[in-house]
């Protein structure tokens, strides 16, 4: 499964409205922005709106808002998904984080499951990478602890 998401907006946000905020913070109007993608004024209008549009006429608008790399690639580690994702949609690479939680639980004893899922799970309910970071350098001996594998496997 290849999951395509927005790497440009936060994953609470809507798209609808922030494409007009990011244009008027750069001073744009949306006749010179129309001139610069290639279409219509009521394109870029009906883009602002309701985010529906041409996915090429999108990229375009994107670029010219100076937003490079826009889409992020969600997937377990495959090779062949994260080439054609780059290749195809520009797009950077995410792992997935049901598959790595998935394998990383792979490497836990029955009994000790729940508690393991509940260690990591505190990494991915921090706000920021910062508060993350420090999390997994917390919980990161305790895992290593109970799980049959060493700190290096459950890295990535």
């Amino acid at each position: 499964m290849l999951d395509l998401r927005w790497a440009w907006l936060p994953s609470s946000d809507s798209p609808v409205g922030t494409l007009r905020e990011c244009r008027k913070s750069l001073g744009i109007s949306q006749a010179e922005m129309a001139r610069r993608v290639g279409c219509s004024r009521l394109t870029i209008i009906n883009l602002e709106k309701t985010f529906v549009g041409r996915v090429p006429t999108l990229l375009k608008m994107l670029a010219g808002l100076r937003i490079c790399k826009p889409l992020q690639t969600n997937a377990d580690d495959h090779n062949g998904l994260r080439a054609t994702a780059s290749r195809l949609f520009d797009a950077t690479h995410q792992r997935c984080r049901v598959h790595w939680m998935r394998n990383a639980l792979a490497h836990a004893p029955a009994k000790q499951f729940t508690a393991v899922a509940a260690m990591l799970k505190t990494i991915f309910a921090q706000d920021s990478k910062t508060d993350a970071e420090a999390q997994w350098d917390r919980q990161i001996g305790r895992v290593a602890a109970v799980v049959d594998t060493d700190e290096g496997t459950l890295r990535y």
